[in-house]
């Protein structure tokens, strides 16, 4: 499941009764679920992952597992209903998990002992190091600090020591990270300077993601007030020098 901002709601599909796969897609809205029809749905699967990309606007699923094989093609939940996401190559199948990287713009898997990234197709993405091959981690993104972080996973057999907490940060000439703290800078190349820059919002409004209603009075760069649990001198220079 993923929480899609646009609807304010939770997106959950299939998953397994006990007796069946299921390929059925619901909604929960904070008070009650509802099942949705959509015209057109991924095939009934399990152990799947979903993150919302909030730059395309639309909930990705990728893989899971059909009669105790791999799945690895790539739907998208948008405006009601699933598209399969075409790519020339897709990441291998199996268990793990998926999360959009603010500062690439991009929804990233681990998989096969390398990083994935999914623009408007998948690419693999070339890494110096990487964790160990491994399947069932967990993988968020730290608004914060601007890197994905890997936590755990399964070997083949028991528990893989290879894949414990691991952080995969992008460093690309190609898709510089943008320098959030000046605002004269607009490292990307998307138009936006400073907190003024979607990408930037890890840093200057940590408490507050794109596309939810915050706390105005929650921290933020550039209110006069340094948290120390979420700001520092390089991050928000005016409220922490």
């Amino acid at each position: 499941m993923a929480y899609d901002p646009d609807g304010q709601r939770i997106i959950l599909f299939g998953g397994s009764d006990d007796t069946a796969l299921l390929g059925d897609t619901w909604a929960y809205d904070g008070a009650a679920w509802t099942q949705l029809a959509p015209a057109t749905s991924p095939s009934p699967r399990q152990l799947h992952a979903m993150v919302h990309d909030p730059r395309r606007r639309r909930v990705v699923l990728f893989g899971g597992q059909s009669g105790g094989q791999p799945v690895r093609d790539t739907w998208a939940f948008a405006d009601g209903t699933w598209a399969e996401v075409v790519s020339t190559v897709q990441p291998p199948g199996g268990m793990g998990d998926l999360a959009f990287d603010a500062a690439r713009g991009s929804v990233v898997r681990f998989a096969g002992g390398q990083m994935w990234e999914l623009f408007d197709e998948w690419t693999p993405a070339t890494s110096a190091t990487a964790p160990g091959q491994c399947s069932g981690y967990g993988l968020t993104y730290d608004p914060l600090r601007r890197h994905t972080m890997l936590f755990g996973g399964q070997a083949s057999v028991g528990i893989n020591t290879a894949c414990e907490p691991f952080a995969f940060a992008f460093v690309d000439d190609n898709f510089p990270v943008d320098a959030c703290a000046d605002e004269a800078v607009d490292s990307d190349d998307d138009g936006a300077f400073g907190c003024a820059d979607p990408d930037c919002w890890g840093a200057c409004t940590p408490t507050c993601p794109p596309q939810t209603s915050c706390d105005p009075a929650a921290p933020r760069c550039g209110d006069d007030a340094c948290d120390p649990f979420l700001e520092d001198a390089l991050l928000c220079p005016d409220d922490c020098s």
